[in-house]
């Protein structure tokens, strides 16, 4: 905070400065533990430790509140989904209100001294801020920051599982501004109540590298494994069943006879696989040439070329580019506005053909149609 520019400016309105003071509060609605119980998944208790509470601090005072989330319940329990969400009210405080969210492992959770220091007023040539310093390198990155708004909430979904022990650093900033005045905020106070959501909703597992166009399963579509020697498994969405930066491609089949549960992990008998499907994600690709290759009767070598590609949601921008070096989402995804395709993983079969001949029928009954490996194509 420059002061000596504030005092100019508001002396020109005929304002003095009065020394700088706001109380700053971090709490919770019930300074308690909060359980959240659920069945066949696992426990999640959240402990909000003591209530937090900074008075007469000045701008760049800081404060850490630790949290911690722990879970427990039955060795093969299902993670739950779970939120830690903050609601600021710091309506009198503009955009001046920073913070930071960390997660570490409990055991090796640092002492919050080592954190942060203690607070130091600097009151000297007309400047009235806090020099307070605070180093997080113990903490690792950030996974939550901004700056609050008013009383706008924000929220951060975690997965709590029947063996995880996180504890979470908020670290509360009140920011020095040194390009504007603050002395509309003297005397004034701003909260930020910490809370705590669970539920037994299923966790899906989501690849950050495909930008929200995850495979999405309906439809009778049950999401698998391949290994390399083509068994076939159920997966469990819950955990990595698929990774495309490692080229391990999302499967999934319709069984044969519906009616059969197969758990996570079971081997699925190919004699019940009716189709295999392989999932397709929404994806725009860098334009390498704009040339005619409808004259093209062969393989040209010299012409091999990488596509690069990038992955997007059906949220983002569409891609138009029309020249080299810019971008197109292909039309596949936007003519069907979604966020990535099923195909079938295999040429499609005519059920029970013992022969090409046999394949060669002109038909409309779908439950002939197969999509397997070594099966007559449909012709």
């Amino acid at each position: 905070m420059i002061i000596g520019v504030a005092v100019m400016l508001l002396g020109l309105i005929g304002v003095t400065f009065a020394y700088y003071t706001a109380t700053v509060k971090i709490e919770s609605k019930e300074n308690k533990t909060t359980v959240v119980q659920t069945v066949s998944y696992a426990n999640a208790i959240m402990d909000l430790g003591d209530l937090i509470t900074g008075e007469n601090v000045l701008p760049g005072y800081k404060v850490v509140k630790p949290i911690r989330v722990v879970g427990n319940g039955e060795k093969n329990a299902q993670p739950i989904a779970a939120s830690i969400t903050l609601s600021p009210s710091v309506e009198s405080f503009g955009n001046h209100v920073k913070y930071n969210l960390y997660a570490v492992d409990t055991s090796t959770v640092p002492n919050l001294n080592e954190i942060c220091s203690h607070s130091r007023p600097v009151i000297t040539n007309q400047q009235y801020y806090d020099a307070m310093k605070c180093d997080t390198t113990k903490l690792g990155n950030a996974i939550l920051s901004g700056r609050f708004t008013g009383t706008q909430k924000v929220k951060k979904d975690i997965t709590v599982s029947s063996n995880s022990d996180t504890t979470y650093f908020l670290l509360i900033e009140y920011e020095n501004d040194e390009k504007a005045s603050q002395d509309e905020e003297q005397g004034k106070s701003f909260t930020v109540t910490i809370g705590f959501e669970a539920s037994n909703n299923e966790i899906i597992y989501t690849e950050a590298i495909l930008n929200g166009a995850d495979p999405i399963l309906k439809d009778n579509l049950i999401p698998v494994t391949i290994d390399e020697n083509g068994t076939v498994a159920k997966a469990n969405k819950s955990s990595e069943w698929y990774n495309y930066e490692k080229k391990i491609w999302a499967n999934a089949i319709i069984l044969e006879d519906k009616t059969i549960q197969y758990n996570d992990g079971e081997i699925i008998p190919e004699e019940n696989i009716e189709s295999y499907f392989v999932w397709i994600p929404r994806y725009k690709y860098r334009i390498w040439n704009t040339g005619n290759y409808t004259g093209l009767t062969s393989i040209d070598n010299n012409r091999i070329q990488e596509i690069e590609v990038l992955f997007e949601s059906r949220e983002e921008i569409v891609s138009q580019g029309d020249k080299v070096g810019k971008y197109l989402t292909h039309p596949a995804f936007t003519a069907l506005d979604t966020n990535g395709l099923w195909v079938g993983k295999f040429e499609t079969g005519y059920k029970d053909a013992a022969s090409t001949a046999g394949a060669e029928v002109n038909s409309s009954d779908a439950s002939k149609v197969v999509i397997k490996p070594n099966v007559y194509s449909w012709r």
